[in-house]
């Protein structure tokens, strides 16, 4: 029985718990949070999805120091702040073949390198869980814009700009499969009601370009009631997507100019989870992020918004509290 842990019982924990349960083959799951009221929404909330089906083990842990000594898997869901000393405890505990993280990854350069060096010391296998990669319709999207430089523009209102740009990043850097980019002009302001106590969120626009040659500007409104939309325009083809509704529409800009409605299935956090858990488990490899593409992603936003930060509340900062 393949052994799986996962650091972190919150929201997203508790949607990574959904995902193993959905494979099929037995698997041992120890889900580990400090907090034991978290663990006991976690569990209910488990209890629920799962049903009466006795295919895994689940232990619900206080400490890492409960975990196995050998993991296969484990899925780090914590805070950004967190998740340094949450791998640190992990690796002291425990050897382990492949590891899931969630983004933002870290808070400052400094988490980076000290991350990077503890990776270095293992021969564990990281991705970072940006899921859109494993959108079926993405894929095929991807495939009609090989070779293409495009203007990629998304906008949508109060959708986390600080905490969810880096989801939009890696999407176009899938789509292009251009991994370097510039941040040519950053226009923020802080959100007064962050979701999580003790973290800043943005609202504003993000412009940039690709190393390849392709554009970028996203933005996330301040004014409510605006859906999130991707508009992706290429040389010979634009689409423009409601990812809220799983709606939008094409349109080839030759010979005929003609617009084809698209309708499409964002699948549930759990079984892009599920998906991506399945090929590592079973092939040691999947689809989403690598750790070393993702840090070459998150590091000019984190570079943008810390200087947001330092210029507009602390000027001292070494870290920007987004997560």
């Amino acid at each position: 029985m393949q052994e799986c842990a996962i650091v972190g019982a919150g929201q997203i924990g508790s949607r990574h718990l959904q995902a193993l349960s959905r494979l099929k083959s037995p698997l041992r799951i120890c889900v580990v949070d400090p907090s034991p009221q978290a663990l006991q929404r976690s569990r209910l909330q488990f209890e629920e999805f799962q049903g009466k089906s006795d295919t895994h083990q689940v232990s619900f842990e206080t400490s890492a120091e409960n975990l196995p000594p050998k993991l296969d898997l484990a899925i780090i869901a914590t805070v950004a702040s967190h998740r340094l000393s949450a791998m640190d405890a992990l690796f002291k505990r425990s050897a382990l073949k492949y590891l899931i993280l969630e983004k933002f990854l870290f808070q400052s350069t400094d988490d980076y390198h000290k991350a990077d060096s503890l990776l270095a010391q293992t021969s564990t296998q990281t991705w970072v869980n940006c899921p859109r990669r494993l959108w079926s319709f993405y894929q095929r999207l991807r495939e009609r814009l090989t070779g293409s430089k495009v203007h990629y523009h998304v906008t949508g209102s109060q959708w986390g700009l600080g905490c969810n740009a880096i989801h939009f990043i890696d999407h176009l850097a899938f789509l292009t499969g251009d991994n370097h980019y510039s941040i040519l002009d950053a226009s923020l302001e802080v959100d007064p009601s962050p979701k999580r106590q003790g973290t800043i969120e943005f609202t504003g626009s993000l412009l940039g370009k690709l190393e390849q040659g392709s554009t970028f500007e996203i933005t996330s409104l301040a004014k409510p009631g605006h859906p999130i939309e991707v508009s992706i325009l290429a040389d010979e083809v634009e689409f423009h997507i409601n990812e809220t509704k799983g709606t939008g529409w094409s349109r080839d800009l030759a010979p005929t100019l003609e617009r084809v409605d698209l309708d499409f299935k964002i699948p549930y956090v759990s079984e892009t989870g599920a998906i991506a858990c399945q090929d590592i488990l079973s092939h040691g490899n999947c689809d989403l992020t690598t750790y070393e593409d993702s840090v070459a992603l998150h590091t000019p936003l984190l570079q943008t918004f810390l200087k947001y930060y330092q210029t507009q509340i602390d000027e001292t900062a070494t870290a920007c509290p987004i997560t």
